[in-house]
Parts: structure tokens; C-alpha cells; sequence
């Protein structure tokens, strides 16, 4: 198995509800190619990309069940 960043799930989770969009920007394909879910951080990570003009990679997030996904995030951020 490939190492991979045990945090990044929650650091970008952490990022996106705090507006950290150049942090999240950071995250790109290749920080994800090896993280078990990584269509997870990927989507707050898209956001990011978009806020800070690079879009060819936000459209490159993973489109494995991101509609649920995301709805999850949208739901978790309103509970805090």
C-alpha cells in the first residue's frame, strides 16, 4: 500500500469551513491519488481551486458519489 496523508481529510474539511481557499487550492491530484476516499477531500478542495482561478483542476475533482458526499458537508456545517 502507498503512503498516503492520513489528515488531509481533515484539514480540508477544516480549511473549507473556515474559507481557507489558497490552503485548499494546494490540494491536487496528486496529494490525492493515493488517499482510500479520496473523492472526501476533494470536494472541499474544488471550491477552492474555483476561488482562486485554477479551474481546470476543480473540474478534475473525482465524480464518485460527490452529490452525496457534498450534501453531507453542506449538512455537517450547519450543525456546528
Amino acid at each position: 500500500m502507498v503512503p498516503y496523508d492520513e489528515t488531509l481529510l481533515e484539514r480540508s474539511r477544516t480549511q473549507w469551513q473556515f474559507g481557507d481557499w489558497q490552503s485548499l487550492a494546494q490540494i491536487n491530484r496528486d496529494r490525492l491519488q493515493h488517499h482510500p476516499d479520496r473523492a472526501k477531500p476533494a470536494l472541499p478542495a474544488a471550491p477552492g481551486h474555483l476561488q482562486c482561478g485554477t479551474t481546470a483542476e476543480a473540474h478534475r475533482a473525482p465524480a464518485n458519489s460527490c452529490l452525496k458526499i457534498w450534501s453531507k458537508y453542506i449538512h455537517y456545517s450547519y450543525e456546528i
